[in-house]
């Protein structure tokens, strides 16, 4: 299991340069773990092997998926800049 998959919603960042710094990292991490899947198939690797792999990538999926929609939230929060009038 890595780090991603130890975080709690509570624990991601704040502001919103760290939460898409976290949100580009871990998205790479989890194509990483997707790559780390198809290995274990083409293997033919223990079923135990895939289904804890399956199980880190589903919990790495759901962190990013809590990290964007706090992201998604801080940016809807932001009022809309107006225009100077000349």
């Amino acid at each position: 299991m890595n780090d991603l998959t130890t975080l709690t919603p509570g624990q991601l960042p704040v502001t919103v340069k760290k939460l898409n710094e976290f949100i580009i990292i871990g998205k790479e991490r989890l194509n990483a773990q997707k790559a780390k899947i198809r290995a274990i198939e083409k293997s033919g690797m223990a079923i135990e092997a895939k289904e804890a792999a399956l199980e880190d990538a589903q919990d790495m999926a759901d962190i990013l998926l809590d990290a964007e929609m706090k992201l998604g939230g801080i940016l809807e929060a932001i009022p809309p800049r107006r225009e100077k009038e000349s």
